[in-house]
């Protein structure tokens, strides 16, 4: 029996690009049929930004697609969720919306951690 919460994609991404990610959710749900996991169609309102329903997103997820920008590797709460897929050994496909280099993204601050990103470990 198929576990409903069970998805293929979950998209981590920074909101400063939801107007791209909207339009690669439509491609993947309509065209290719893919059962995908965003915030704006499944986080209930209200809650904090890695909440246990966050962190069972990602854990039912077969795939973890990772909308890399310079925003999104200065983010807590992206760096949060794609250490958390990494830690649990997550299958991940980078997609790099901004043409930067692992260099460059190892360089990126992370305001809020006062540490840099690990986003570029993790995704080389």
């Amino acid at each position: 029996m198929e576990n409903p919460s069970q998805k293929d994609v979950f998209i981590s991404y920074n909101h400063k690009i939801k107007d791209q990610v909207r339009q690669l959710y439509d491609i993947l749900t309509n065209e290719f049929k893919y059962k995908v996991w965003l915030d704006e169609k499944e986080l209930n309102a209200g809650n904090s930004p890695l909440t246990a329903e966050l962190a069972t997103a990602i854990k039912n997820s077969k795939v973890i697609l990772s909308c890399v920008t310079k925003d999104y590797c200065k983010s807590f709460n992206c760096n949060l969720e794609i250490e958390f897929a990494s830690t649990g050994k997550k299958e991940m496909v980078v997609l790099m919306v901004d043409k930067l280099d692992t260099t460059e993204i190892d360089e990126i601050q992370v305001t809020d951690r006062n540490q840099k990103s690990g986003i570029g470990f993790i995704i080389t």
